[in-house]
């Protein structure tokens, strides 16, 4: 066969596999590849393969084509950048850098390379490496609005505020209409404080291109935009994670007080704790099919049309509270004594779920050292590490109306960035969170010990590094053993 020729059937499988992958038919392409002779074998059609592979979970497929392609062209610069993203992803990380050093040998003014090197010298805390070569990708490519976004992420997440506000910027100087630029200057904005300017930015938040998995919904209302809302239907629809939903709850009531007559959509574990709130008429599952309203909004973008500033966040509490009829006989505690609530794990799922939790219940070790102190778990579904030997009293919790339940009787409850503590919050209970150096989410505000969404009960614990909790569970214990010493002198 003559080049032509060659060429010719490398162009005609290759466009057969392009269709097929374009309109996802990723099985069929790669069970296509194993059946083509080796004359049509291209870079072009190992890449789409590759991206095949990927797309159905095959990862040790996708290694393969991509490395098949290197071989077939040590100057395939993509495919050097596409395997290096691979293994990073797969924690493959001193192989990572080697194919991102190999392709920077072979095109050492190439953006892209240097910015993914350094979203690989990030993940793995090498933060100056990092920001040396974000810096290079920018000298190559001054347009690169990626890389100015990756940088300020990077600046956010060493607490370099003004640098992550000033990269931001500067990439959406670049690309204004990039959702996750803006997404992440909103965040940024708002754990500044600055409100006014955050919220807006923050309706980005349940955009496909920067959330994918954020739930979708169709009404048949509009979108509440801060229209008068007297005499008039609103659905409250609930969104991300139970945390978020009993922090904004709170502004029913505001709604209410508009005149609005209000319905709820939430997750079925926060149903019956809101079915106590006076400002909501009705509550519904978020599987079921509301009946029409004149409005719709999610619970958290209804700040951004009451113009919620710093300084009017509705903080009376308590604003939830639990019924008699919730306390049965397997929620009731041993009465007298100091007890104290423990939570110590996040949801998996969340996306900064690495640095917010701690690594085992044994973190929680030298908390043991404080007399005259009964600990009570709140981890529901997630009994705690019998290596660690403390009697912990345990319950089973079927919703957050039992978590509720078991946080009334107690004296102090001690936990990591979950939803408990906005519902410690929520019920006006004393509650000390510990917080991530890495990830902090927005709404803790930077450089506090208190929370002015919770005033006069939330106390606010933060790593200093992000080494470890060792220096922070310190802390608590000291603490703790002034909160228990004041007790006894009672």
């Amino acid at each position: 066969m003559d080049t032509t020729e060659n060429d010719t059937l490398q162009h005609a499988v290759y466009e057969q596999a392009l269709a097929l992958y374009q309109a996802g038919n990723y099985s069929e392409v790669l069970f296509g590849i194993e059946r083509v002779v080796p004359e049509a074998v291209s870079v072009l059609l190992l890449s789409i393969a590759a991206y095949s592979a990927s797309a159905l979970g095959r990862d040790d497929k996708a290694e393969k084509y991509w490395r098949s392609a290197i071989a077939m062209n040590d100057g395939a610069i993509d495919a050097y950048n596409e395997l290096g993203i691979l293994l990073k992803n797969l924690k493959r990380f001193d192989e990572s850098e080697s194919v991102y050093a190999q392709a920077i040998k072979r095109a050492p003014k190439d953006a892209k390379l240097y910015n993914n090197l350094a979203n690989l010298h990030r993940e793995t805390g090498r933060f100056e490496k990092a920001e040396e070569e974000y810096k290079e990708a920018i000298s190559h490519d001054p347009q690169y609005a990626e890389a100015y976004r990756n940088l300020g992420t990077m600046y956010k997440e060493l607490h370099r505020y003004e640098e992550a506000e000033s990269a931001y910027k500067s990439a959406l100087q670049i690309a204004p209409d990039c959702v996750r630029t803006q997404a992440n200057l909103g965040f940024l904005l708002l754990e500044l404080g600055r409100y006014k300017e955050g919220w807006p930015l923050y309706e980005t938040r349940y955009d496909p291109r920067v959330n994918s998995s954020f739930p979708a919904y169709e009404f048949s209302c509009d979108q509440w935009r801060g229209e008068p809302l007297e005499g008039k239907t609103i659905l409250l629809v609930s969104e991300q994670g139970y945390g978020d939903d009993i922090q904004f709850i709170r502004f029913a009531a505001l709604l209410k007080e508009r005149g609005a007559e209000i319905t709820l959509m939430c997750k079925q574990p926060l149903r019956r704790l809101f079915s106590e709130l006076s400002a909501i008429d009705h509550i519904l599952d978020v599987t079921e099919t509301p009946p029409k309203h004149d409005f719709w909004s999610f619970l958290l973008s209804v700040p951004l049309y009451l113009e919620m500033t710093l300084e009017t966040i509705p903080d009376r509490l308590p604003y939830l509270k639990i019924r008699p009829e919730w306390v049965t006989e397997n929620l009731i505690l041993p009465e007298g004594g100091f007890k104290v609530g423990l939570v110590w794990k996040g949801s998996s799922e969340h996306g900064n779920d690495t640095n917010r939790s701690l690594h085992s219940f044994g973190s929680l070790e030298p908390l043991w050292s404080v007399p005259n102190v009964t600990f009570v778990s709140l981890q529901k579904g997630m009994l705690s590490d019998n290596q660690v030997k403390q009697p912990i009293i345990e319950r089973a919790i079927e919703d957050f109306a039992d978590t509720a339940v078991l946080i009334s009787q107690l004296d102090l409850v001690i936990c990591v960035d979950t939803s408990v503590a906005h519902l410690c919050g929520a019920l006006g209970k004393v509650c000390w969170v510990l917080l991530p150096f890495v990830g902090c989410d927005w709404r803790w505000l930077r450089d506090r010990d208190d929370s002015p969404w919770y005033p006069n009960v939330m106390r606010l614990f933060r790593q200093k590094t992000p080494s470890g909790w060792d220096d922070t569970v310190a802390k608590i214990v000291s603490a703790l053993s002034d909160e228990v010493a004041k007790r006894l002198l009672k």
